[in-house]
């Protein structure tokens, strides 16, 4: 069961924080607390890349149950 909630849960949190949230706000709740600023590169790698694995992730556990 962990096999599909666990990516299923982290593409949920990526589509909500990178995709719903305003890019503005979730950069700032990022650097919240941080002396240096995070890279300009992260938003959109978050954006795309995390979630496309993470769906990948996902598709990939159910189809061969399980990819560890």
């Amino acid at each position: 069961m962990s096999i599909v909630i666990a990516p299923l849960g982290a593409l949920l949190a990526g589509i909500m924080f990178f995709w719903i949230l305003d890019k503005d706000m979730a950069i700032g709740e990022i650097n919240k607390g941080r002396k240096k600023p995070i890279s300009s590169y992260f938003y959109p790698i978050g954006k795309y890349l995390y979630c496309l694995l993470s769906l990948l992730a996902l598709v990939l556990g159910i189809t061969f149950g399980g990819i560890g």
